[in-house]
């Protein structure tokens, strides 16, 4: 579950693939929510990185999850199943692989400024 955890490791991981994998092994997480756990948080990257998702669990849930986020097919968690998949294959960048943090830098140096500059005529007017 690592792995769809980590921001840096899975953007990198996603910056040139046109589908992600998921292999996971949830055995130490029995009967507990940290397998539906692990199901939402990828689908939240699904979403986040505009990808298609196969998700591949030993004792988990194993899922078909669209660019969009949301679960297309699905095995029933501790039974075993072999689950058919077509995935669509996107070329395009998502806007979080595309340096799309940039702009919030560069916001907050237009808003530093302004903040500087307001400052500085306020001292000159009141003197």
């Amino acid at each position: 579950c690592f792995e769809v955890l980590d921001d840096d490791h899975i953007q990198s991981g996603a910056v040139n693939a046109e589908f992600l994998v998921a292999q996971t092994n949830n055995a130490t997480f029995g009967d507990s929510y940290q397998a539906a756990q692990q199901l939402q948080i990828t689908r939240a990257r699904a979403a986040e990185l505009s990808r298609q998702f196969a998700v591949v669990s030993t004792t988990g849930f194993t899922a078909h999850i669209d660019q969009n986020g949301k679960v297309l097919t699905a095995a029933e968690q501790f039974k075993p199943i072999a689950l058919e998949m077509e995935i669509e294959a996107f070329k395009d960048r998502a806007t979080t692989l595309r340096g799309s943090y940039s702009w919030v830098s560069i916001l907050s140096v237009l808003w530093l400024l302004c903040v500087f500059l307001q400052r500085r005529s306020d001292l000159v007017y009141n003197r």
